[in-house]
């Protein structure tokens, strides 16, 4: 081989390299452009990634702090309305306590008015039956059946003026009450009486003796008491006064 054939092969040698040269260089330059882009894109993407969790997160952490101001003042006013409702309770309790013992201090008066009335009543009608008592000692019979007689008229006539028995229902009871037996004149004006009075026909049901009445007529028509006795008239004009205490 000769040297001008040995030149040409190195100088063809030398075109090959170059060539090859240059198409790897492009090749490893296209690979490299889509490495990069890859590269880039994968980075923009993470970027997006991450700006989208950081919203997220923030989002997160408003709505957080959302809930807890809420919370806060929901705990705000439960604890007003717990305070307000301990209050209200307190004042019912005060209140209902304070009726209650009202209501005790009313009874307790009206119960002591009451026993005071009982008892005045008890001592009026004691005094009256002694005093009726020591009357009827002091004066003969004679005189006390005068008396008798006298109330007995009276009660009478406190039946005929009475306007109580255009009330009387039909088959009314009729009671008479006397510390003495009722004579066949006044049985007859008692019932002349009544039948004027009341408008149609009676009869006397039942008579009966009591001698605690010392004087005097008691008569029941019905719910009706008429009290024409001596006990009865000296208790009412008895003027005794007890203690209020």
């Amino acid at each position: 081989m000769n040297l001008e054939t040995t030149l040409r092969l190195i100088g063809l040698a030398a075109v090959v390299f170059v060539g090859l040269a240059l198409i790897l260089k492009r090749v490893l330059s296209s690979h490299m452009d889509v490495a990069m882009k890859r590269i880039q894109q994968l980075n923009e993407d993470n970027l997006r990634r991450e700006m989208e969790l950081k919203r997220k997160l923030d989002e997160a952490e408003k709505n957080y702090q959302t809930r807890i101001a809420e919370a806060e003042k929901e705990t705000v006013k439960l604890k007003e309305l717990t305070e307000r409702e301990a209050h209200e309770l307190k004042d019912r309790i005060i209140t209902q306590a304070n009726e209650e013992r009202n209501e005790i201090i009313k009874e307790a008066r009206e119960e002591a008015q009451s026993y005071r009335l009982q008892v005045k009543e008890e001592f009026q009608q004691s005094v009256a039956e002694h005093a009726a008592k020591l009357i009827k000692s002091a004066f003969s019979d004679s005189i006390f059946q005068g008396v008798h007689n006298q109330l007995v008229e009276e009660a009478l006539k406190e039946i005929a003026s009475s306007n109580l028995l255009k009330t009387v229902p039909d088959n009314v009871n009729i009671e008479i009450i006397s510390p003495a037996p009722f004579t066949a004149d006044q049985r007859k004006r008692l019932a002349e009486v009544l039948t004027n009075k009341i408008g149609k026909g009676i009869a006397i049901n039942k008579e009966r003796i009591d001698n605690a009445l010392i004087a005097g007529l008691c008569i029941k028509i019905g719910d009706l008491i008429i009290d024409g006795s001596l006990r009865n008239k000296m208790t009412q004009n008895l003027k005794i006064k007890l203690p209020d205490g």
